[in-house]
């Protein structure tokens, strides 16, 4: 009798420990009300934003901020509160927001992907950008807005030059994905567009059929064998 109660204390002190660690590693881990106040500096830094633009973004900064205070844990809050910042050209602001959204929420998808678009296309910072993206892919594997962050990614190599990568990346998404459509649209209009005909039309003619009805891939194709 002694022994099972001694192992049923000890199976809730196991489970008690478990819980913890998942609250721990799952549960947003936002910061005390004051901590938060940094976060809550408004400044117009784009210089050719019209009187209106201006009015309308600092309406919207306040309606945001207020928010925040009365749910500090408001996932989509943080995110809006960034995107304000980065639409009158703080983009260190938006930064330090979305990095905090990557902190607290590090399973989610949306703010690295945020983060990934600021580096690449405002800040040129490429090498936090081409980070960012691998994360918000990693993060959204099985989800449908997965083909907007590799498309990102791929953009970016592009961009930079690194056409190699570019390559290899499609490549690979479509070694564990050779049914999705997007994926070999792009890497058929990648071949097309730098010069490499038969690669661009293999992966049209997959594309057709994924897609048999699609003429815009039929005439692309056509144009292709002529």
């Amino acid at each position: 009798m002694k022994n099972k109660k001694i192992s049923t204390i000890i199976s809730i002190i196991v489970l008690l420990v478990v819980v913890g660690l998942l609250g721990y590693y799952f549960w947003p881990k936002t910061q005390p009300q004051d901590q938060l106040e940094k976060f809550f500096e408004f400044k117009i830094v784009k210089t050719d934003l019209t009187d209106w633009e201006k009015d309308k973004f600092t309406k919207e900064f306040m309606a945001t901020k207020d928010a925040l205070r009365l749910d500090p844990e408001g996932f989509q809050i943080w995110l809006n509160l960034g995107w304000v910042k980065k639409a009158v050209g703080d983009y260190r602001g938006a930064e330090e927001i979305w990095l905090y959204v990557n902190k607290t929420w590090p399973l989610n998808s949306v703010s690295f992907n945020n983060l990934g678009d600021l580096y690449a296309n405002f800040m040129n910072e490429y090498d936090k950008a081409e980070a960012m993206f691998k994360v918000a892919i990693q993060n959204s594997k099985g989800e449908a807005i997965n083909w907007i962050y590799v498309r990102s990614l791929f953009d970016l190599y592009v961009k930079t030059n690194q056409l190699d990568k570019a390559e290899n990346m499609l490549i690979e998404s479509l070694t564990s994905q050779p049914d999705n459509y997007d994926f070999n649209i792009l890497l058929a209009g990648f071949y097309r567009d730098f010069g490499q005909k038969e690669k661009a039309l293999q992966y049209y003619q997959k594309a057709l059929v994924i897609k048999p009805d699609n003429e815009v891939v039929r005439k692309e194709i056509e144009a292709l064998r002529k």
